[in-house]
């Protein structure tokens, strides 16, 4: 649809796969935040050092792991249980409630 709208050119920022570029007859260029987020932490956190980055699933952990390497940092991983209905945000399971 918006090729055919017209773009020539689309401009991308942290793509969930990368593979997605594929599905594009007309270019596509997927720009990184990480190095900026990095330097961020880096000069603005003075005692970054003594943090951990944290995955809030085991599927964030292979994104999170590459940010606790680059930054010399240890990693953890919330295991929790998948939200199987409404149900379960009344009992606060799910706090704060959405919005």
């Amino acid at each position: 649809m918006m090729c055919k709208s017209g773009l020539t050119h689309i401009i991308t920022m942290d793509l969930h796969q990368k593979e997605i570029q594929g599905f594009f007859d007309i270019p596509v260029d997927n720009l990184r935040a990480s190095p900026f987020l990095l330097q961020y932490i880096q000069e603005s956190i003075p005692d970054y050092k003594n943090s951990v980055i944290v995955a809030k699933h085991p599927g964030a952990a292979k994104k999170a792991t590459s940010y606790a390497d680059r930054l010399r940092l240890g990693i953890a991983v919330i295991h929790g249980e998948q939200k199987e209905s409404e149900v379960d945000e009344v009992d606060g399971r799910y706090s704060p409630p959405p919005v």
